[in-house]
């Protein structure tokens, strides 16, 4: 059974809903979350995406994320991602909302299309009660990098990440900086 989704405008009204596989077949605009998780050593954890996954495999991507589902808010679907991708159980307090923004990735190798609304959230990684677990199936490893080094990427280190990774990590970057000193990097 596949996943249900809405699909939105410009302006995120609600305008319908599709299958998922419909929605990236049609390049329908629908809803989707990230959570870029960082830690007090100034490193953000990545994802490295499944080499089945249908957009971006084998690919560097956001610490979690995923689409939001009917009835789900932005925040909503930011916990679950979080939870299922990484095993972190966080409060909807300790998201810190980032940006909302529209992106569009496409045509993949196999001709589906991206075409989103999006939240990005960031969470402070707490060493003394996270754990980490990868979601099986659908991500290979989770990797902390430093974020210093993600924004002097050169062109053939780009290739190891997806799109919106690379056009994330300048405003990733700005808005960890400016966090309060308890989430500082």
């Amino acid at each position: 059974m596949s996943e249900l989704l809405y699909i939105v405008d410009e302006d995120d009204q609600i305008v319908g809903q599709a299958k998922r596989e419909d929605i990236h077949k049609q390049g329908f605009r629908h809803r989707e979350v990230g959570v870029w998780i960082y830690n007090d050593k100034g490193e953000v954890l990545l994802q490295r995406r499944a080499p089945d996954k249908d957009i971006a495999p084998n690919l560097l991507d956001t610490s979690a994320g995923g689409h939001v589902g009917i009835r789900e808010s932005y925040e909503e679907a930011a916990l679950k991602e979080l939870k299922e991708e990484t095993g972190i159980t966080a409060k909807p307090e300790e998201l810190v909302f980032i940006v909302k923004d529209k992106r569009f990735s496409g045509p993949q190798p196999n001709g589906l299309l991206n075409r989103t609304v999006r939240k990005l959230f960031a969470y402070r990684f707490k060493p003394d009660t996270d754990h980490l677990r990868l979601e099986q199936g659908k991500i290979s490893s989770l990797e902390w990098r430093p974020m210093e080094k993600l924004g002097q990427l050169t062109d053939e280190e780009k290739k190891e990440f997806s799109n919106f990774v690379i056009l994330d990590i300048p405003i990733i970057y700005t808005a960890i900086k400016k966090l309060p000193q308890k989430h500082h990097i």
